[in-house]
């Protein structure tokens, strides 16, 4: 009997949001708005990942994709576990610069320093009726002090270009 037309494997959806690389080689998903916040945090984050947020302040939700990085030779750089991680200063990098681009996103860009909430995709969830974008964080693996613009250049020119045309 004929089955039909073969079953092509499930894709996984494209990330339509903002994303990067870390140094450590880790990639980094950033939402531009609150649709591409709940996607991130609600379908995209899972374990081994971390989820960040400029603390207290609106922002983007920030994902070290720990679950994609790519494989690491025994002793070769790279990150590690969310774990380990978040306590190897030789690993610190990949998630400054994920905490960087947390405090970058979000209404702390203008200030030296922000602190940054850290947290495992397991203890970030979207309270009932929240409204888009919002979710309650159960615990926080850590807090991290993050400075917006240590970020690439490319972001801040960007970002100058924008509020001149918004400007004039």
């Amino acid at each position: 009997p004929d089955a039909g037309p073969p079953k092509r494997p499930r894709s996984k959806p494209v990330w339509p949001g903002r994303a990067f690389v870390s140094p450590g080689g880790v990639p980094v998903l950033v939402g531009r708005n609150r649709r591409e916040n709940d996607l991130l945090t609600c379908s995209v984050a899972k374990e081994p990942d971390l989820w960040l947020h400029a603390r207290g302040l609106p922002g983007a939700h920030v994902l070290l994709q720990l679950s994609a990085r790519p494989a690491q030779k025994k002793g070769e750089g790279g990150c590690l576990g969310s774990a380990e991680l978040a306590e190897s200063e030789a690993h610190q990098g990949c998630l400054q610069f994920a905490a960087n681009l947390a405090a970058f996103y979000s209404d702390a860009r203008a200030a030296g320093k922000c602190p940054v909430t850290v947290a495992s995709p397991k203890h970030v969830f979207k309270p009932p009726r929240a409204a888009p974008g919002a979710v309650a964080v159960r615990q926080e693996l850590r807090s991290w002090m993050a400075v917006p613009d240590d970020v690439p250049l490319e972001l801040r020119e960007e970002r100058e270009r924008q509020q001149r045309e918004q400007g004039g």
